[in-house]
Formats: structure tokens, sequence, C-alpha cells
């Protein structure tokens, strides 16, 4: 069809158009075909456009042919959703974003012989965008400063550093206790740190004794290995204890690591708290193996224990015997931590048979130390001075030979008891042989006597004699002279 207009037309028809600015520049992005025409629509022209354009060639038209005449009404196809943009602020904020003492008569006027409409209430300004402004131009708060400080005059704001107040970040309780545990087993047990994935195999949670039903597995593991989330650090501290065996005659690992329970945590999934995660707590494991003998191994962990606690300002480790032994401790060392009557954790010899199931050469002992607790310790723990003592204090070693089943802290405990004066108590070895003959072992301890007074070698004597007596009397020990 022809759509030329020549000297025998007698009616034309006349479109007025905008069209979608993303259409037409992936349409001519795909086609390779930019023209002056899609160069201008894809920029996102003002819609209202249309129908002044449409009104403008009407009357060139009929400036041209003053004969001509409308024959139709107009034909409105809108297609796009405009909605009025209004954009709302405070004429405070207004201030303070410019960075001038403005006169709110001033941006009023300013703002409306720019196109905007203003609405005002309560300090509150309600800004209509002009339809050739709201194509992307203006559409927040940010553009309005923009116009503002323009008329303003950018060379008129007052220059001036801008104030920032900084204060000093809450102490962190708990990572300040993790930085201390770690210097104390790295710098002062020479242990060193491992960091192992929370997840464990069902292999492996059967070869500590355990039923795997009872522990969470992983929707989606990332391999065999790493099916369930642990339930103790032991699982992976024994693990690394077995991979770097050959490399290394001893070996003190130490780990700071999560464990999961199937039990309702605190935590909750989302934020309607309609339920919650798993229970889940922090904990400090700590491994030794060597070629000594398990209580040996168990006696320097123990060492390790208390080294940190004091260390940490946290009172005097305590251990004591347990009820029921974990399936695969050694039963004959197996006991619980506790400083200051608080139950912290809990210290075992692996069995040997569960070690070799690990494919483990050396012997082993664990200790599973909860930070909480440990927190809560320190937390309520009171530091107070202590005066130094002016006189010196008398020391004097003694050795016990008692039957196996009697508890070393039974002893030392009877030990402090026994004299006001006796101010310390410190084991520091225990020998089992076949000069003791069977069931029994040796306990041989520091004893400190310290007293307002230099104490006579005679005075120490007889409650070194006293003391003897006690001991036999209460569980039957000996003076070991050989």
């Amino acid at each position: 069809a022809r759509s030329e207009i020549d000297m025998d037309t007698k009616a034309i028809v006349i479109e007025s158009a905008n069209f979608d600015f993303v259409s037409v520049r992936k349409t001519g992005q795909k086609l390779s075909l930019r023209t002056e025409s899609s160069m201008r629509f894809e920029k996102r022209i003002d819609p209202s456009l249309a129908e002044i354009a449409l009104a403008r060639t009407v009357e060139l038209v009929r400036e041209s042919c003053p004969d001509a005449h409308i024959a139709s009404s107009v034909v409105d196809e809108k297609k796009c959703d405009k909605s009025e943009n209004i954009i709302r602020f405070s004429f405070d904020w207004l201030k303070k974003r410019v960075g001038a003492d403005l006169d709110k008569d001033w941006v009023l006027d300013k703002l409306a012989r720019l196109g905007f409409e203003i609405k005002e209430t309560d300090g509150e300004f309600a800004v209509g965008v002009p339809s050739w402004r709201d194509t992307g131009d203006i559409s927040r708060p940010e553009d309005i400063v923009e116009e503002v400080a323009r008329m303003y005059g950018y060379d008129n704001i007052p220059k001036s550093m801008p104030k920032i107040y900084m204060d000093a970040p809450l102490p962190n309780k708990l990572i300040r206790l993790k930085r201390k545990i770690r210097s104390a087993l790295a710098y002062g047990c020479g242990m060193t740190e491992s960091q192992n994935y929370a997840f464990v195999s069902e292999e492996q949670i059967k070869k500590m004794g355990y039923n795997e039903s009872a522990y969470l597995r992983l929707a989606n593991p990332i391999s065999s290995q790493h099916t369930h989330l642990r339930q103790s650090l032991a699982i992976n501290l024994i693990s690394n204890i077995t991979k770097n065996q050959a490399r290394y005659q001893e070996l003190a690992f130490f780990e700071i690591g999560n464990i999961f329970l199937s039990n309702q945590g605190d935590i909750p999934m989302d934020d309607k708290n309609n339920d919650y995660l798993p229970y889940q707590e922090e904990r400090l494991g700590m491994i030794l193996a060597g070629d000594a003998a398990p209580a040996v191994l168990f006696s320097r962990l123990k060492g390790y224990i208390s080294l940190m606690l004091s260390s940490l300002g946290a009172g005097e480790a305590v251990f004591s015997a347990v009820e029921i032994s974990l399936p695969w401790a050694d039963q004959r060392m197996d006991s619980l931590v506790r400083a200051d009557g608080r139950e912290i954790g809990r210290i075992s010899c692996v069995d040997r048979k569960v070690a070799r199931s690990f494919s483990a050469k050396k012997d082993m002992a664990v200790a599973e130390i909860r930070i909480e607790e440990l927190l809560k310790l320190i937390e309520n723990t009171e530091k107070k001075f202590i005066e130094f003592e002016r006189y010196p204090p008398a020391v004097r070693d003694i050795a016990f030979v008692v039957d196996k089943k009697i508890l070393y802290n039974d002893i030392r405990e009877e030990i402090l008891a026994f004299s006001s004066l006796i101010k310390k108590a410190e084991l520091f070895d225990v020998y089992e042989g076949d000069k003791l003959g069977p069931k029994k072992k040796n306990l041989a301890f520091h004893i400190v006597y310290q007293a307002d007074r230099t104490l006579t070698s005679k005075e120490v004597d007889e409650l070194q004699e006293g003391l003897t007596r006690k001991m036999e009397e209460r569980f039957g020990a000996q003076i070991r002279d050989f």
C-alpha cells in the first residue's frame, strides 16, 4: 500500500507514540540495528510528550493548510503504567544533607520554579516530580538534595571537615577468653592448635562406641567421611594423631570448636521463632599422644589443664572420679574436671582397643572443657591481692604407698585438712611397680608449711610425723623408704 502524501491526498492519520525503553534497547542490541529514533527512545522519553507532539503537529498542519480540519476524535491508547512519583523527606534532613543553613521559602520557590509540586505537612515535604524529570532522573530524596544544592551554588556551601564520633568497641569476654586459652596452651604448654570440620563419619562414630542414630545426619554431606555433626571434639583430635603420628614421637593438639546435640537449642531458625536449631556448644578439646605410659600422659594433661586455669585466674583444677565412664575411655583413667566447685569438663585416656581401631600406634589422653562454664567461672571469680609471706616456708617431701583404688584427691584433701600450717600439697610423682607389690601405687607430695613466724625444724618434724600417723589410720598408707 502507498503511504506517501501527494497532491491528491485528502486525509492523513497522525500518530504520536512512545515506546518501552527497555524493549527498544534489547531489540536494537539483538538486531545490531541502531537508529536516531532508537537512541532517543532507549533513553526513556517522557510519555506525556506524545500528546504535546500530537497537538503541535496538528497546529503546523493547519498553518500550512488553512482549509484542513480535524475529521475525528483523538484516540488515546495508554499501555504504560505511570504512577505519580512522590518523594518524601523532612526539611531538617534536607539542610543536613546539603550542609548549609537554607531558608524554607527559598527552597520552596526554587523547587516550584523547576516544576516540582510541593506539599508541606508538619515540616515534612511531599514532592511531586514533573513528568519530564520522572524518567529515572529524579527518583529518590538524594536527587532533590542535588537539585537544591545546584540552585544554591556549590561554592556557597560552607567547607568543613566531617565530624565522626568513634566509640571504643564493647569488650567481648568470650573472644578474650579464647585468646588467653590459645596463648596459655600454645606458648605455655607447647601445644599446636588444630582446626577441623565439625563433621564425622558413621564409621568413626561406631569406633567410639556410640550409636550413629543419636547423631545429627547432614542432608547434603560433602563426602562419605563427613556425614554427621560431631557430639565431641575427641573423634577429630584422635584422627589428627593418626595422620601425624609417623612424623613426630610426641604430639599435643588442642581445638576450640562447636559440638552439636540432637535436642533443641535456643537459636531460632528464622525471625518467627517457631522452630529452633539443634543445641550447640563451644568446647576446648586437648589431646596428648606419645610412647609414654597412659598414666604419664594422663598426669601431664592434667598439669596442662591446671596451668591453663591458673593463667586464666580460674582457680585450681580438681579431678574427681566419674560414676559412668565414656565408652571409648580407659575406665582406670577417666575423671571429671572441676574448679571452684563447678564441673567444667572431663579428662580421659583413650582405650587401646579404640585407639588401634583408628590405626593409632600411640597411647592418648584427651580432655574436653566447656567454654561457657569456663567463662562463668572466670566471671564469678573475684581477684584479690594476697600479701607476700614475710617468713620463709618449710618444704618437705613425703611418699605414701597406698591401694590403687584410693583416689589422689582424697589423700590431698586429707593432707590439707590435717593442719592450718599446711598451705599446699603438690603431687609430683606417681609410681607403680613390682617393688610395691600388686594393687599398690606410690604417691609423692611436696608439702609446704607456712606460719606467721619462722618454723623450726623440730616443729616441722612433729607435724610430718603426725601427718604420717593420720594417713596410716585413714588410708592404711605406708611411708616409702626404698
